[in-house]
């Protein structure tokens, strides 16, 4: 088999009205595609789509844009493997709100779930988690006033309506 990253790739090129894709079959039947939008904000294309491998690289495309979809994504709203972004979406998913099986961000779901305010899922953290195995992240068990450690020793805020009897006053 003849080494691809010393030749010269013979793409097959399409030009539509939303943006050019760039295509390629290698001899295996394995295939390369990649879409990128004319239009984009801040240097990047609107929708960005990378499948395959490239076969000027030898690598996986980092899909980049507004809207990134591929193995690897990097954007606003990023949808794959690996995705970060503002919106990501993915196995393991970064960004201010995530969704995954390994996610972590501001507000979260997924099956680890690691959250600064809100996480959702099997094993999650934040300020308000919900799930399976819940950690409550707070500044630290003195500092706030009426709190009591969980069944993990991971500190827990008592409802505001609590009330306890205990005490004289």
């Amino acid at each position: 088999m003849k080494n691809m990253l010393l030749e010269k790739v013979d793409y097959q090129v399409e030009r539509t009205y939303f943006g050019t894709w760039r295509r390629y079959a290698y001899e295996t039947g394995a295939r390369f595609a990649e879409f990128k939008s004319h239009d984009g904000l801040l240097g990047l294309p609107f929708i960005h789509y990378t499948a395959g491998i490239c076969p000027e690289t030898g690598k996986r495309l980092v899909a980049k844009g507004i809207i990134a979809v591929g193995r690897k994504a990097v954007g606003v709203v990023a949808v794959g493997q690996a995705a970060a972004g503002l919106l990501a979406l993915g196995q393991l998913a970064v960004g201010a709100v995530a969704i995954g099986q390994a996610a972590f961000g501001i507000a979260v779901i997924g099956q680890l779930a690691i959250a600064i305010l809100f996480g959702l899922g099997q094993v999650t953290t934040g300020t308000s988690p919900s799930g399976s195995l819940p950690w409550v992240i707070t500044r630290s068990p003195s500092s706030v006033r009426g709190t009591t450690s969980g069944a993990r020793g991971a500190p827990i805020r008592r409802p505001s309506n609590f009330s306890d009897h205990s005490r004289s006053g």
